[in-house]
């Protein structure tokens, strides 16, 4: 059996990002899986899908997991859990939202 670790990451462009990491983590264990999708939100929550790409491609599963440093945020303003449900809310972004 062969190690998903050992899979590499390499996604013709930033533009097919999301698309190609669903194919490639429908078959990773469920556990690794749930890792991957963690950081790749995380990337493109703090770096967009460019920045992502960048981080994640023509890199093995294994080298993607190694270099993953979670972010610690500073600005949570509550969590808890509902229902079964684990949330955190983080104060507003600063952003000028005119020009979307």
């Amino acid at each position: 059996m062969h190690d998903p670790g050992q899979q590499l990451f390499s996604c013709p462009s930033p533009e097919e990002l999301i698309n190609y990491s669903r194919s490639i983590s429908t078959d990773l264990p469920e556990e690794l899986r749930w890792k991957f999708r963690d950081i790749l939100n995380e990337y493109i929550e703090n770096y967009d899908v460019y920045g992502a790409y960048d981080r994640l491609n023509n890199r093995s599963l294994d080298q993607i997991f190694a270099n993953y440093t979670p972010k610690m945020r500073d600005d949570v303003v509550a969590s808890g859990e509902v229902d079964g449900v684990e949330y955190t809310l983080y104060e507003a972004d600063d952003r000028d939202d005119k020009d979307s």
